[in-house]
């Protein structure tokens, strides 16, 4: 098979995924290469420990992953999680701990969202991108780690990446400071193992006080995840944990 048919067939594999926002390919545990679930791991101190992190994610990761207009109800969400999450479906008590506990049908604001389509892009983004990023640099005995999340508008997946990589002059549609405070520090930390330089504005460690720095348009400075949300630790946990997967061992 050529190169291109394989890179078609893979991009038809993948586009065509059910549910959408899935990619059919993962990492999966297999008591070998992969010895069990990364987020596990970081739990067990299992991990090379020489190494400095800096990680980061953007303020809406979910919004892009699920059919907003195809979840619109509670019964509607039950049954994108277990299609989702296919383990969560043969583990009653884990699935209503999600949808009943964690992210309960609560739209006063209480619970970090206040209609169905916020509380579905913050379950998603927590289980697959924010709570992957809060257990790496949270994990204990890590060396010094340093985490951000990227808050310039509309702050999609991906929406980083044009500051990432923005070149210099006039770009339409970003914020070049931004930019350049934001390439600064990447490059600070690849250099030396710390994004902080005397002419860039302080961005602490995240440990011990769980702190981000925001990198936004009206904003750069440290914060925290999801606005302080006092369940983000009670759902990181629970993501992290998987007790879904005990059985998949």
């Amino acid at each position: 098979m050529s190169s291109a048919a394989l890179q078609k067939l893979n991009a038809l594999l993948v586009g065509n995924s059910r549910p959408f926002g899935t990619f059919t390919f993962g990492v999966v545990p297999d008591n070998d290469y992969v010895p069990d679930l990364p987020s596990r791991l970081l739990r067990q101190g299992k991990f090379d420990r020489t190494l400095s992190v800096m990680i980061g994610h953007n303020q809406d990761e979910g919004s892009m992953f699920i059919q907003n207009t195809v979840v619109t109800s509670d019964s509607s969400y039950v049954a994108y999680l277990k299609s989702l999450i296919m383990p969560l479906a043969d583990d009653i008590g884990a699935l209503d701990r999600v949808t009943q506990v964690l992210y309960p049908p609560i739209y006063d604001g209480s619970k970090g969202y206040r209609n169905q389509v916020e509380r579905n892009n913050l379950t998603v983004a927590d289980a697959i991108f924010v709570c992957n990023a809060r257990a790496m640099h949270q994990a204990d005995d890590v060396p010094q780690t340093y985490a951000y999340v990227f808050s310039g508008p509309p702050a999609l997946h991906g929406d980083d990446l044009v500051y990432t990589f923005y070149d210099s002059g006039p770009a339409s549609g970003i914020n070049t400071t931004v930019a350049e405070i934001m390439q600064r520090y990447i490059t600070q930390f690849a250099e030396t193992g710390d994004p902080n330089a005397p002419d860039l504005p302080q961005f602490p460690a995240a440990r011990p006080t769980a702190t981000v720095q925001n990198l936004g348009s009206d904003f750069v400075g440290p914060s925290q995840d999801e606005g302080g949300m006092q369940q983000l630790e009670e759902r990181c946990q629970f993501w992290q944990d998987a007790p879904y997967l005990t059985k998949y061992r």
